[in-house]
């Protein structure tokens, strides 16, 4: 079994990441904090059957959030951070609202890329931030 959990900005890379351990038959927690009781309830009960599970979320950019999880998951947790780099969030971002999610709200995304990245400082198994819009020609 093993639990992953992805930490980085707004327009990271952590959805396309999960997409990919999905494809491998990870279970997904995207976004885990939006309903924490009920989606740790669910992800600790996958974990202790032994199903492999991937979770992410940008507040995972605290270091108190990603101890939260820890604790209450209740099993060894791999992290996987995404760089601190707030100029490419925030153009990934804008690109995803230009061209794939116009109904996305844009000022927020921008406004928690500023006040996550002032603290956020990933410690391990960094990965760059992906360009979004790295497949146009």
């Amino acid at each position: 079994m093993a639990v992953i959990a992805i930490a980085g900005l707004p327009g990271s890379g952590k959805s396309g990441l999960m997409k990919g351990l999905q494809h491998q038959g990870y279970s997904c927690y995207d976004d885990i904090n939006r309903i924490w009781r009920g989606n740790l309830s669910m992800a600790r009960s996958e974990a202790q059957r032994g199903q492999n599970l991937v979770v992410s979320d940008i507040m995972f950019c605290e270091e108190s959030w990603r101890k939260r999880l820890e604790t209450e998951l209740g099993v060894p947790v791999h992290w996987i951070f995404f760089e601190n780099n707030p100029w490419q969030c925030a153009k990934n971002s804008l690109y995803r609202f230009m061209f794939e999610k116009p109904d996305r709200p844009l000022q927020e995304e921008i406004g928690k890329i500023q006040a996550l990245s002032r603290n956020y400082q990933p410690v391990a198994d960094i990965r760059p931030v992906v360009r979004a819009d790295s497949n146009v020609n």
